[in-house]
């Protein structure tokens, strides 16, 4: 009897352990580069990283600034951009996932496309706070502003 309640004991642990991993087998995650955390960041310290994806901030503690770069598919395609933002002056950079949430709805503020080939005056688009680039070909969409709701 003694081992009997062991035998259960471990069969529902068992049971719980892959119900567990089939669940966590199914969640989405993306995997973006932590570049850094920076004071009062400006998107014009980033223009050489900027064409490599989606950039975007997260706010920090003691008033510091986490800047990503990515959302990308998968770690492997993370990894190869990870060497290339290393590369140009970034050696602390990092690659972590976050997961997806498919519900999410955040709005942001379209404010103009740039030529990639061209110096972007960001002074004018500093003004809209935080800056969101996204490189699309040979140009930079340009956003201000992740919000809750449209009023915002």
């Amino acid at each position: 009897m003694k081992y009997g309640k062991h035998l259960i004991l471990f069969l529902s642990f068992s049971i719980l352990g892959m119900a567990l991993t089939a669940q966590n087998s199914t969640t989405k995650y993306d995997y973006t580069v932590h570049v850094g955390a920076f004071f009062k960041p400006k998107m014009n310290d980033f223009k050489r990283i900027q064409p490599l994806g989606f950039m975007y901030a997260e706010a920090a503690e003691q008033n510091l600034t986490r800047i990503y770069l990515g959302r990308y598919p998968s770690e492997t395609i993370a990894y190869k951009t990870l060497d290339q933002i290393k590369s140009n002056g970034y050696p602390d950079a990092f690659v972590t996932r976050k997961k997806i949430n498919p519900d999410a709805i955040s709005y942001s503020i379209y404010l103009g496309t740039e030529n990639a080939n061209n110096s972007i005056n960001w002074s004018d688009y500093n003004r809209a706070g935080k800056l969101y680039a996204l490189n699309n070909g040979n140009q930079i969409d340009i956003y201000a502003g992740q919000y809750d709701t449209s009023d915002e």
